[in-house]
């Protein structure tokens, strides 16, 4: 498992699973438009975060943590767990959380999300591939 926080989800190596997790969708965009470096969003708005889970091999329930930054490290925002089946290349299984940028966002000026993947009830055999971080988020008021 690797989450990424991306667009479009990377095809794993190994055939693990792994989570990729996917943009952050403040505004549409077309498919033929390159997407730029940063997102810019209100404080208040609330956005879709994705977390895109690939798997090669065996079904598995995977817990998918994601986390928002601070000054001082990352911030818990939720998590979520759910059965992920074997799948073909290059297609995953989504993790869909909503996340609503505070004042306090704003007053920090960009906020970068991090997804932590993790097996449920067994062990994974690479899990430092298990974390991805996004590109940031500018968040005004």
């Amino acid at each position: 498992m690797t989450p990424r926080l991306a667009d479009p989800p990377e095809r794993g190596v190994s055939g693990r699973p792994r989570a990729v997790a996917g943009r952050r969708r403040g505004c549409p965009q077309p498919p033929d438009r390159a997407p730029s470096r940063f997102r810019r969003v209100r404080a208040g708005t609330t956005v879709p975060v994705t977390v895109h889970v690939a798997n090669a091999r065996l079904p598995e329930t995977v817990e998918v943590d994601v986390l928002k930054s601070t000054p001082f490290g990352f911030e818990f925002v939720g998590t979520t767990t759910q059965q992920v089946p074997v799948r073909k290349a290059n297609q995953t299984t989504d993790f869909k959380f909503n996340y609503t940028f505070t004042t306090a966002d704003a007053a920090i000026g960009k906020v970068t999300f991090k997804a932590v993947a993790s097996l449920v009830g067994a062990r994974d055999a690479l899990p430092t591939d298990n974390e991805a971080i996004s590109a940031a988020t500018k968040v005004r008021l």
